[in-house]
């Protein structure tokens, strides 16, 4: 687990990481959680989820 300010850092972050694929971001608690195997999805209230994009 991250602190970031913004989803955006935390998107970043997971980019930076090879292992990383997936991250979920809590505005409210500024977490950055990064996953490289993440489970099913679930919705989590104020969390904002994305994918690494493979260029």
């Amino acid at each position: 687990m991250l602190t970031a300010r913004v989803r955006g850092e935390c998107e970043r972050d997971c980019s930076a990481l090879d292992q990383c694929i997936a991250f979920g971001f809590t505005q409210s608690q500024k977490r950055c959680v990064l996953f490289d195997q993440p489970g099913e999805y679930s919705s989590s209230r104020g969390t904002d989820s994305g994918a690494k994009r493979q260029a």
